[in-house]
């Protein structure tokens, strides 16, 4: 089973619903988690979410890779390899919230599309669609820095 799968599974099994459908049932019949990555991502009564310390960090640590290889993605100089790497790396750390991070539940169900949006991008960088994929990735951190609070977090430019 790839990391991608087994983070899926472990996401969805902390029961989160999403549109009032069971995101659990959906990735066990087999379904994609695009709905989840479609879905859009609310403020919290015009506020900004809260955050934990394992969220916050394996959050700045995928910006961290994505903003080292910025102008590569940018140019299209990076090489398929590296869009591996770079998939890897936002999967370990995806993994690494999900293992430590302590949200509200609601707070939970809106990361959870934030990080349906990470593991699709993953995928794309993985499967050939690399540049797409990064681009993909950026905005779902910018989405994630505009929703939830996270001290000195910086948009990623495209």
């Amino acid at each position: 089973m790839s990391i991608q799968k087994a983070l899926m599974s472990g996401v969805f099994a902390v029961g989160l619903l999403a549109g009032g459908v069971g995101v659990a049932g959906a990735a066990e019949d087999g379904h994609d988690h695009g709905h989840v990555a479609a879905m859009e991502l609310q403020l919290n009564n015009g506020a900004k979410w809260p955050t934990d310390p394992p969220l916050m960090h394996a959050m700045d640590n995928i910006r961290g890779e994505i903003q080292a290889l910025l102008p590569e993605i940018h140019h299209d100089t990076l090489a398929p390899a590296g869009y591996a790497v770079l998939a890897d790396a936002v999967e370990e750390n995806i993994h690494y919230m999900v293992e430590n991070c302590e949200l509200p539940p609601a707070a939970d169900e809106q990361l959870h599309i934030v990080i349906g949006r990470l593991l699709e991008a993953a995928e794309g960088m993985r499967s050939g669609a690399g540049r797409a994929g990064a681009v993909t990735a950026v905005k779902a951190l910018n989405a994630y820095g505009e929703h939830f609070e996270h001290a000195d977090w910086r948009p990623l430019g495209g």
